[in-house]
């Protein structure tokens, strides 16, 4: 049979062949080389504006610990006795505590103090009297310092970007801590009668309260410091890119362990010492521990406790200063002319009371005290290990992490290092 012919283009019995829709063409969006090590840019908003919801949580449950932590203390003080003091008095000196926790200043305001007139003082009159006062309880700043700086850190991971950016967004922290603090700082306010006195007559009594500028400032500061940092220790990864980066960071880290290494060896001499002096009531002494057996009640004897392990850090301190080849003393000045006394150094060394009275005349003030001063004993110059030590550690752990490659960089980066703790030195 004859064979089929395939059907001619055009045919009407041709089917039509199905088309489909051909897309069109797009161009691919840009993409950034990455650097490694580079974290990626942020995504959700500007640096300023992101990251605030992080910040804002962590910055108040900061506040709230150290906060509940002056309460505890203040409760802990009128355990003993509940009904000796208002609750609400209680209350205010938590917050004075809390205070005290950032070295804000106490102030002390009579309105009118009349001087009565005597033969031996020119002074006689009403009389406007203010003063001011701070301490710092260094453990527990210590404490809010590493709330802080975690706070910076996890605000700074959550919101990501490069190191300044990290940064920025480490230092929001402060805006609410330091608001909260600004808040509770007007609240914080006492009134106490004055008893009679004799030589000081007011019928006011004296008001007990809080400069706010100190107590926005010192914790703005407290928490722009250690929030910054703990925003910039999630951006390691970039430091460690750079050489001179990773030096600085280095130094930074080998200073940080020189300021504590010689701060744990100082208040160590300093145990060695009140052990061996039992007669002279020194914290952490014998006659510290006999006084803490002595008190009337296991809360008292626990709230001394407390408060001498908050100061620790402020006895390891006065102890590193004059290890280091400093003096503590104090200065001021009268009628303009300043005065300064030394009470303690390696040439300046009180040995005990004077055996004759003391010469107050002029205007020295170390003339009036009944103290002698000499020399320090030989044994008290094994002090001098202290710094020698922490500086020897501080610098071996910058070179390391430094990646140092011979001792002349080795040396330049434990010097830097020791930069850094010359200036925390002037801040004790």
């Amino acid at each position: 049979p004859p064979s089929p012919t395939p059907p001619q283009a055009g045919s009407v019995d041709e089917p039509a062949a199905p088309t489909t829709p051909v897309p069109p063409h797009e161009e691919p969006e840009p993409t950034v080389p990455m650097m490694p090590g580079v974290p990626p840019p942020e995504r959700g908003g500007g640096v300023l504006t992101s990251g605030w919801g992080k910040a804002i949580l962590r910055g108040v449950i900061a506040f709230l610990i150290m906060a509940l932590l002056g309460q505890l203390l203040a409760f802990l003080s009128v355990a003993d006795d509940p009904q000796s003091a208002a609750f609400l008095d209680v209350v205010r000196i938590g917050g004075v505590l809390l205070f005290l926790f950032h070295r804000v200043g106490v102030t002390v305001d009579v309105p009118t103090i009349n001087v009565p007139e005597t033969a031996d003082s020119p002074f006689s009159g009403p009389v406007d009297f203010s003063a001011s006062f701070g301490v710092a309880l260094m453990l527990a700043t210590a404490l809010a310092a590493w709330l802080l700086y975690r706070g910076g850190r996890a605000t700074a991971e959550a919101a990501g970007g490069r190191p300044l950016a990290r940064a920025v967004h480490g230092a929001k922290i402060a805006v609410p801590y330091a608001l909260l603090m600004l808040g509770v700082s007007f609240l914080v306010s006492f009134r106490l009668p004055l008893p009679p006195l004799p030589f000081l007559q007011t019928d006011e009594p004296v008001r007990l309260g809080l400069s706010p500028v100190q107590a926005l400032l010192w914790p703005l500061g407290l928490a722009l410091l250690f929030g910054v940092l703990g925003g910039l220790s999630t951006a390691r990864s970039e430091f460690s890119a750079s050489l001179w980066r990773r030096r600085i960071v280095a130094a930074l880290g080998g200073g940080w362990r020189m300021a504590w290494v010689g701060l744990v060896l100082a208040f160590l001499g300093y145990l060695v010492v009140a052990f061996l002096n039992p007669d002279v009531p020194l914290p952490f002494g014998p006659e510290y521990f006999s006084e803490v057996a002595a008190e009337e009640s296991v809360t008292s004897a626990v709230l001394l406790v407390l408060f001498t392990i908050l100061v620790v850090p402020n006895i390891a301190s006065l102890v590193l200063v004059p290890a280091m080849g400093g003096a503590l003393g104090f200065f001021g000045s009268v009628t303009g002319v300043r005065v300064s006394c030394n009470l303690l150094s390696y040439t300046r060394f009180p040995v005990g009371a004077l055996d004759r009275p003391p010469d107050g005349s002029g205007l020295d003030p170390c003339a009036g005290l009944p103290i002698e001063f000499t020399t320090a004993p030989a044994l008290y110059f094994a002090f001098l290990l202290v710094p020698v030590i922490a500086t020897i550690l501080g610098g071996r752990v910058a070179a390391r992490r430094a990646e140092v490659t011979g001792p002349a960089e080795g040396a330049g980066t434990g010097a830097l290092a020791q930069k850094r703790v010359d200036c925390q030195g002037d801040g004790f």
